[in-house]
């Protein structure tokens, strides 16, 4: 990865002519071009040089990866295709000009992006606007390069474990239009800019944050808390129950339990809804210890089994009691389909049905008193006060700002937001 600091104005990227230069010197494989303009000097071979681990690497790509984090628009881009088609016909010239014994090149046939590069046409170089990183498709010509022009977010450096996308770094060009890194213009890597590198790095929460369409955040929220049961990462399980009745928070009568002392199941045994509740002062999932905040389930009981030593006897109740069940327990506390009900039914020797209400402590009141770092607690609230979700990929901010993220069934990449200083962080 090469870094270009340019600007836009007036639909076009300023400085074609570097990131042309650039193009050619990594299609040749040869520095040609020194900041745009062609060296007055020998030519150096082996440009596409990286030092990893401490072995040298040479590449030879057959695609180059433009990227251009900031939004600039489609125009910009066919302008930007047009000016490097032209540029790179005229660098042809100026090189066969000044070393008449240089060959042309093109990309021999292979079975990974990656090829030896031989020799060639003017023509077998084709420019394209790429609508998506993960979507860059196979060539149609096996004999031909590819440049493509990406506007969008790119991978980040040491967090993109797993990440097919970030191999295209080792041939790409980075052009930055609005200022985004604490890096110098020319900057060469192997890979992409780590966090740490862009100019609002200090907004930045450098881990995965978990949210997933069905649940929201509360995978991530029982992360932040102490005494809560702990489960695995990995797609939510669905419901799959006839349709869950909506009921009115101010309808229940609820009990607690101390989650983290004794089996809560136990407790249901032990006679506690015979009992008059106690006074709750925070809203907790009585299964697992999960805050419970805004949207959440509730298992109403109507009637449990008591077994003694000589016999059974069956308990009515005649008006609801009720406990706060999250959907962090609902969907990630088994792998097969609907056992957590049936599971909870037994260990209570208990019947219940379920339903969903809305707590009125909110999401911005549970994350301030979780013991998660300032800058995971200021992300949370800035969402919180920003965001509403319009897909499973995109959340859309204000001022048109957007924060992408991709859910594990999706892509297994981290994205970073592409408005730092609106709302800060990525997402599993």
């Amino acid at each position: 990865m090469k870094l270009i600091n340019s600007k836009w104005t007036g639909n076009r990227i300023v400085s074609t002519n570097v990131i042309l230069g650039e193009v050619i010197n990594i299609l040749f494989n040869t520095t040609y071009y020194d900041n745009g303009v062609l060296t007055k000097t020998e030519k150096k071979t082996k440009h596409n040089t990286y030092m990893i681990g401490g072995v040298k690497y040479e590449i030879y790509p057959n695609i180059i990866l433009i990227a251009i984090p900031t939004d600039v628009g489609r125009p910009t881009l066919d302008n930007l295709v047009q000016e490097l088609m032209v540029e790179y016909r005229n660098a042809l010239h100026s090189i066969r000009t000044k070393w008449p014994e240089v060959d042309m090149i093109h990309a021999s046939s292979g079975t990974t992006q990656y090829m030896i590069i031989n020799d060639i046409s003017p023509l077998s170089v084709q420019f394209e606007v790429l609508d998506g990183l993960h979507r860059i498709p196979k060539r149609k010509d096996t004999n031909s390069h590819v440049v493509y022009i990406y506007n969008g977010n790119i991978p980040v450096s040491g967090l993109s474990a797993g990440n097919p996308d970030c191999i295209y770094s080792l041939s790409s060009i980075v052009v930055s239009v609005n200022n985004d890194y604490n890096l110098p213009n020319g900057y060469v890597s192997p890979d992409f800019p780590m966090w740490s590198d862009y100019r609002n790095a200090d907004k930045v929460v450098p881990h995965v944050i978990s949210y997933n369409i069905t649940t929201g955040f509360y995978y991530e929220i029982s992360r932040h808390f102490d005494g809560v049961v702990k489960y695995d990462y990995r797609q939510p399980t669905p419901i799959l129950t006839n349709k869950i009745r909506f009921v009115k928070w101010e309808w229940l009568k609820l009990y607690t339990s101390k989650f983290d002392e004794i089996d809560p199941a136990k407790l249901i045994k032990g006679g506690l809804l015979e009992r008059q509740p106690a006074d709750i002062s925070e809203y907790r999932c009585f299964i697992t210890g999960c805050p419970i905040f805004e949207d959440c389930y509730v298992f109403d009981f109507y009637k449990r089994t008591a077994v003694s030593k000589d016999k059974s006897t069956v308990i009515e109740y005649d008006e609801p009691r009720c406990i706060l069940v999250s959907p962090y327990y609902m969907h990630f506390s088994n792998e097969k389909t609907g056992l957590p009900i049936e599971k909870f039914k037994t260990d209570c020797n208990a019947s219940f049905m379920v339903y969903r209400t809305r707590c009125p402590t909110t999401f911005k009141d549970v994350i301030k008193t979780s013991n998660a770092d300032k800058k995971t607690i200021n992300m949370f609230s800035d969402m919180y006060d920003l965001a509403t979700f319009t897909d499973t990929g995109t959340i859309q901010c204000g001022n048109k700002a957007k924060l992408l993220y991709a859910t594990n069934s999706v892509l297994t990449s981290v994205l970073l937001c592409s408005r730092l200083d609106m709302v800060h962080g990525y997402f599993r």
